[in-house]
């Protein structure tokens, strides 16, 4: 018999032949929980991209699609590419 805590449940036993649905369930939390960061991630850049100016004036500047993009955006992309440390 295995012991463990499952987050929201408390402490709960699991017997052998349990063990593979434990290890099922604990594979679709940790999905769920990866899921709410994007969704987090998302939020926030859609956020930043919605408080921008995103007035258009007949031409477009020499920079205007450097300056469209949010810091939160290239901050996520380079997380992406080349992961939290640098």
């Amino acid at each position: 018999m295995y012991v463990a805590k499952l987050k929201d449940f408390g402490v709960g036993a699991i017997l052998d032949h349990d063990v593979g649905d434990a290890i099922k369930l604990a594979n679709e939390l940790d999905t769920d929980a990866e899921a709410a960061h994007l969704a987090r991630a998302a939020r926030i850049v859609r956020k930043d991209i919605l408080k921008q100016d995103q007035s258009f004036e007949g031409t477009l500047g020499t920079e205007c699609q450097e300056n469209s993009i949010p810091e939160s955006l290239k901050a996520l992309v380079t997380f992406i590419l080349k992961g939290s440390t640098s």
